[in-house]
C-alpha cells in the first residue's frame, strides 16, 4: 500500500513538473515570437517610427515580465516565488539607476536627451529578467553558478552580482599601452550569454561605458569570452569591438564560432578553441582595429 502511494505520488509530481515545463516553453516561445514580430514590423520612416517601435517593444517586454512573475508566484511553489522575488529586487534596483540616469541626462542636455535610448536599456533589463525566470532547471542551476563569478581581468579584480559588475579599466581594456587608463565600465551578461562545455562554463561579457549604456556610439563597446570553473575566471579571450550578432554562437565539440559586426558595421568572426582558450587565427575574420590594438595580446593558434 505504501509503495503504491509512493508510486502514485511520484507520478503526480512528474506530471506537474512536465506541465510546468510545458507552460515555461510556451511562454518563452511566445515571447521570442512576439519580439521578432515587433522587430521585423514596418513602422513609419524616421524618428517617429523608431520611437513607436521602441515603445511597443517596451510594453511587450514589460507585459511578458509581469506574466512570468505571476506564473512563478502562483504555480511554481516556494522556490518559484523566491526566484520571482529575487529577480524583482534586482530589476527594481537596476531600473531605479536607469531612471536617475535619464533625469540627469535630460537636465544636462537642457531636455534634449532622448528617453527612447534609455528605454532601450530598460527593455534589455526586462529581457534579462524574463530569460532568468523562464530558464529550465539545468539552465537555472548554471545561471546561479555563474551570476556572481569573480577573478582577475586585465590585471584588476572583478566581482559580478546578478551578471553585472562595475569596474575601472583602460580603454581599450586589454591593450598594452592604452591611451585612456581610467575608463568606467559596466560589465554585463544574461542567460543567453552563458554556455557549458565539458566541466567549464563560458560567458560572453559585454563591456559598455558607464555613462553610455545605450551603446551610442557602438565603437566604444567591447566584449570578451570568459572561461569559468566553480565561479572563478580561469581564462579570457578578448573579442575587441564585437557587437552581439543576429545569430547565437555555434559550438561544435570544443570550438565556439561567434559571428557579428563591429561598431563600424564590419563583419567579424571569432573561432575559439575553448579547451586552450586560444583564437584560431586562420579561421577567424577580424577588423583592422583588432589587428592594430589586440593582435599582440590575444592568444592565438
Amino acid at each position: 500500500m505504501i509503495r503504491r502511494f509512493a508510486l502514485i505520488f511520484a507520478i503526480v509530481i512528474g506530471l506537474l513538473a512536465r506541465a510546468e515545463d510545458d507552460v515555461r516553453l510556451t511562454m518563452l516561445g511566445d515571447y521570442e515570437k512576439g519580439v521578432e514580430a515587433i522587430s521585423s514590423a514596418t513602422y513609419a520612416e524616421g524618428r517617429r517610427g523608431r520611437i513607436d517601435k521602441t515603445r511597443d517593444l517596451y510594453r511587450y517586454t514589460l507585459a511578458t515580465y509581469r506574466r512570468a512573475v505571476d506564473w512563478h508566484r502562483q504555480s511554481c511553489g516556494v522556490e518559484g516565488a523566491s526566484l520571482a522575488k529575487r529577480v524583482e529586487k534586482t530589476l527594481s534596483g537596476d531600473l531605479e539607476k536607469l531612471f536617475k540616469e535619464m533625469e540627469e541626462k535630460k537636465k544636462a542636455s537642457g531636455g534634449r536627451y532622448s528617453s527612447t535610448l534609455n528605454m532601450k536599456v530598460r527593455i534589455s533589463a526586462y529581457d534579462k529578467a524574463i530569460k532568468i525566470l523562464l530558464l529550465d532547471e539545468n539552465g537555472l542551476k548554471r545561471w546561479l553558478s555563474v551570476e556572481s563569478l569573480e577573478g582577475n581581468l586585465a590585471g584588476r579584480n572583478i566581482h559580478f552580482e546578478g551578471g553585472e559588475a562595475r569596474i575601472t579599466l583602460p580603454f581599450r581594456i586589454f591593450q598594452r599601452r592604452p591611451y585612456i587608463k581610467e575608463y568606467e565600465w559596466v560589465a554585463m551578461f544574461s542567460p543567453d550569454d552563458v554556455f557549458t562545455v565539458g566541466a567549464a562554463d563560458y560567458v560572453i561579457v559585454r563591456f559598455a561605458y558607464e555613462d553610455n549604456l545605450e551603446g551610442m556610439p557602438a565603437t566604444t563597446e567591447e566584449r570578451a569570452i570568459l572561461k569559468i570553473v566553480k565561479g572563478k575566471i580561469v581564462g579570457v579571450v578578448p573579442l575587441h569591438n564585437l557587437l552581439k550578432g543576429a545569430t547565437p554562437p555555434v559550438i561544435v565539440k570544443n570550438t565556439m564560432t561567434i559571428e557579428g559586426v563591429d561598431g563600424l558595421s564590419r563583419k567579424v568572426k571569432y573561432v575559439i578553441n575553448l579547451s586552450s582558450m586560444r583564437m584560431k587565427r586562420n579561421d577567424s575574420v577580424v577588423s583592422p582595429d583588432f589587428m592594430l590594438e589586440y593582435a599582440d595580446v590575444v592568444p592565438m593558434e
